[in-house]
C-alpha cells in the first residue's frame, strides 16, 4: 500500500526552523521533530500539524529509549492523519543528518517514490533502525540485507564525495 500524497519533503536541523524557513502558509506545512532539542519557534507557531518524537540517535534497537515501532507508529499515523492542505512536510532533528534523513527516506518510499536521493546523498547519513523499524512497521518488505545495502551505498557516495573535495561544506534541506 503507497500513500498517495507526494509531499515536498524537507531534511533539516531543528535548531534551522524559524520564521524564515516557512515559505508556504501554516496550514501547508507539517513538521516531524526526532530530538528532544527545543526549538521555541516551532512550539509558539505551530500547534497542528507537528508530531515531536524523542529518541536518540542510535543503531541499537537494545539502547535505552531507541527508535522502536511505537514510534514508527506514531508517525505512519501522523503523515496518514494529515489534512488535504498539507503539501510540506518538514523532518528535524539535532543535525539534520542521520534520524530525519532515515524518515525522508522511509516517506519517499512509501509514497512510490526513490529513496536514493536520500541514501545516495553524501551529506547525510540516515539511522538504519530507524528506517528499517518504519518500513516494517508500515508492512513495506525491507530485508536485513536491503537495509544493509543502502547503507553501503550511503557510504560509497561519502567516500567518493570525500575523494573528489565535494564534501566541503553541509547540505541541511533537501526537497523531493
Amino acid at each position: 500500500m503507497k500513500f498517495e500524497n507526494k509531499y515536498v519533503i524537507h531534511i533539516l536541523p531543528v535548531s534551522a526552523v524559524d520564521g524564515e524557513t516557512f515559505d508556504l502558509p501554516k496550514e501547508q506545512n507539517a513538521i516531524i521533530v526526532c530530538t528532544s532539542h527545543n526549538n521555541k519557534y516551532v512550539y509558539q507557531c505551530y500547534r497542528e500539524n507537528v508530531l515531536n518524537l524523542d529518541f536518540p540517535d542510535v543503531q541499537n534497537a537494545n539502547y535505552t529509549g531507541a527508535f522502536n515501532r511505537t514510534h514508527a507508529r506514531q508517525i505512519i499515523n501522523f503523515v496518514k492523519n494529515l489534512p488535504k492542505e498539507v503539501t510540506d512536510i518538514y523532518v528535524c532533528c539535532e543535525q539534520g543528518a542521520s534520524r530525519s534523513p532515515a524518515v525522508a527516506a522511509f516517506l519517499l518510499s512509501i509514497s512510490g517514490r526513490n529513496d536514493d536521493a536520500v541514501w545516495c546523498n553524501p551529506y547525510y547519513s540516515p539511522n538504519a533502525l530507524v528506517y528499517k523499524t518504519l518500513c516494517l512497521e508500515y508492512g513495506l518488505q525491507m530485508s536485513e540485507d536491503s537495509v544493509k545495502m543502502k547503507v553501503l551505498k550511503n557510504e560509497q557516495a561519502f567516500r567518493m564525495a570525500k575523494q573528489s573535495g565535494e564534501c566541503e561544506y553541509e547540505r541541511w534541506e533537501l526537497l523531493f
